[in-house]
Formats: structure tokens, C-alpha cells, sequence
């Protein structure tokens, strides 16, 4: 069964980015990735549990709000997501891809769900910063963002050897909405 996203004819399904850095619109794949979409809203909205890799705990906290990005690469990618900060962490379960043959990572801006290979995403996300299509075909496109100035910030922020922010870069909250 498809995901009630509750849309209005017309309306399309938004994700706001609210970064230590600026503010990012992600118009989301309801189409396309409608599964995963409805994981990632559920996971920022605090409307399905997870289990807090720090703590073992089992809450529906809004799991986004004061996370960091952990690996950021200049003109490649943003990336997020991940409760734990380390950038192994997740929600405590797994997300299967959705339509990754016909997912395009050909500019800056486009959200895909990162995995550590078929079938293991969970909360982390990226956002590219620049066109990678060695990523086409092998991981779910989740939209299409606005606003590639701030996803440029982030990307070339100075960072460590690891691709770290040097200074922590805080996700404050992803707001969804309806326009």
C-alpha cells in the first residue's frame, strides 16, 4: 500500500533543512521513493521509534533535530543524519532501496538516502554538492533541493583529514511541510 502523505491535489511534500548554516527546501520523491519518504518524515517528525545508538534507548524523539554533519566534501557531498555523530550510527533498523535503477545524481542539490550497500539505509542522508553519477543506479533519491548556496557552505567548510567539519555543522530541526 502507498503512503498517505495527507497532499491536496496539487500539493507536493517539502522537507526544510534548518542548518547552524542556513536553511535548505528538499521538494520530496512521494512518486518515486514513496516507502523511504514516508520513513524519513516519520524519523523527523518523531512519529516512529528508533533506538538511540548512545544510549540503547527506544524513543520517537524527532531524530534529526541537533544532529551534525559528519562528512563533508567539496563539490561531492553533504552528509547527515546519523544520531550517534560518528557516522556509523543509525536508527536501529533498515530501510530496502526503492527504485535505485532510475535514480539520478546528476547536479547539486539532489537528496538520496546513504547505505552502507543494498538494502542498509536507515536516517543517514546525503545531499550532493555537485553533479556524481558514480552514484547513479545505487542509492535511493529521496528529492531535489533548493538553495545549493547553503549545501555549498557546508560542503566547503573547513574540514579534518576525515571529511569532518573542523567546527560542528548542526541539522537544528527538518520541519515537513505541505505546499
Amino acid at each position: 500500500a502507498q503512503p498517505d502523505f495527507g497532499l491536496l491535489p496539487g500539493q507536493s511534500l517539502h522537507a526544510i533543512f534548518q542548518t547552524s548554516l542556513g536553511s535548505v527546501d528538499c521538494g520530496l520523491a512521494i512518486d518515486t521513493a514513496p516507502h523511504t519518504v514516508a520513513t524519513f518524515v516519520a524519523l523527523a517528525e518523531g512519529r516512529r521509534e528508533w533506538i538511540d545508538p548512545r544510549t540503547g534507548e527506544h524513543t520517537f524523539r524527532p531524530l534529526y533535530t541537533g544532529t551534525v554533519f559528519h562528512r563533508i566534501i567539496p563539490d561531492f557531498l553533504i552528509q547527515g543524519g546519523d544520531p550517534s555523530g560518528t557516522g556509523t550510527g543509525g536508527p536501529g533498523f533498515t530501510v530496502p532501496d526503492e527504485n535505485v535503477a532510475t535514480s539520478v545524481f546528476d547536479r547539486a542539490g539532489v537528496l538520496g538516502l546513504a547505505t552502507r550497500g543494498a538494502n542498509t539505509g536507515g536516517s543517514q542522508f546525503f545531499i550532493t554538492a555537485g553533479p556524481a553519477r558514480h552514484l547513479d543506479g545505487r542509492y535511493t533519491r529521496l528529492g531535489m533541493c533548493g538553495n545549493t548556496r547553503v549545501i555549498s557552505a557546508i560542503a566547503t567548510a573547513p574540514r579534518n583529514e576525515r571529511n569532518r567539519p573542523a567546527r560542528d555543522i548542526i541539522l537544528q530541526s527538518v520541519q515537513v511541510v505541505a505546499r
